[in-house]
């Protein structure tokens, strides 16, 4: 367990959350992953979100709530991404990434907008973690879970250094435990095809949000 002992600036001004970073003029987009074939379940749920001031309905497959409560080893992490990934989870990978590339946001903001999903759908905490996870790997991005006392929490590599939180290595690369202050975690990975990218936390292009979001 490892910090960057600096003094981290933020800048809220161009959207909450967001590390102050220059803006360009490039605008990067995320491409959907090689659709996969599911037999699509009936029992569609509706997940509304305001995510900074804008509204947004994502539908989702209800079987893809497992009901993971508490985690007591790197099995049960195992068997979650299995069971999830044989349920038709494809629509919502591909209303995400919709959503990313319409509302022009970097991919520390799209690292907000999954794990606001997944506290919509998820039953509980555990749950929550590793739905967004998933989100996440499914997505294209690299991420880890580690747990503790049965208590999960996410880990993720970014191109850029993050001051003032925690860290583990694996592999030469930074894993940065984001929303916990979980600590002597064990870590769960397995490789997984497509995930790939560390987070890039540069603010490329002016995001696609309500004025007052924006400037506030």
């Amino acid at each position: 367990l490892k910090f960057h002992k600096q003094i981290v600036l933020f800048n809220f001004n161009e959207l909450p959350g967001l590390p102050k970073i220059q803006i360009t003029t490039e605008k990067p987009q995320l491409v959907l992953p090689d659709k996969i074939e599911q037999k699509p379940n009936s029992e569609l749920e509706t997940a509304k979100l305001n995510f900074y001031g804008h509204n947004i309905n994502f539908t989702y497959d209800s079987e893809i709530v497992i009901g993971i409560s508490e985690i007591s080893g790197s099995g049960i992490i195992g068997d979650y991404f299995e069971q999830v990934s044989k349920k038709d989870y494809y629509p919502l990978i591909e209303q995400l990434i919709i959503q990313h590339n319409k509302l022009n946001i970097n991919d520390w903001a799209y690292l907000k907008l999954c794990d606001k999903l997944a506290d919509e759908i998820a039953e509980n905490e555990n749950e929550k973690v590793l739905l967004h996870w998933f989100l996440l790997l499914k997505s294209g991005y690299k991420a880890r879970i580690g747990y503790n006392e049965g208590m999960a929490a996410l880990l993720i590599p970014t191109k850029q250094r993050i001051y003032e939180r925690p860290y583990y290595t694996f592999e030469d690369t930074d894993y940065y435990i984001i929303d916990s202050e979980m600590r002597n975690i064990h870590t769960y990975h397995s490789d997984y095809p497509g995930a790939s990218k560390d987070f890039d936390l540069n603010l490329y292009i002016t995001p696609n949000l309500p004025l007052d979001m924006k400037l506030r």
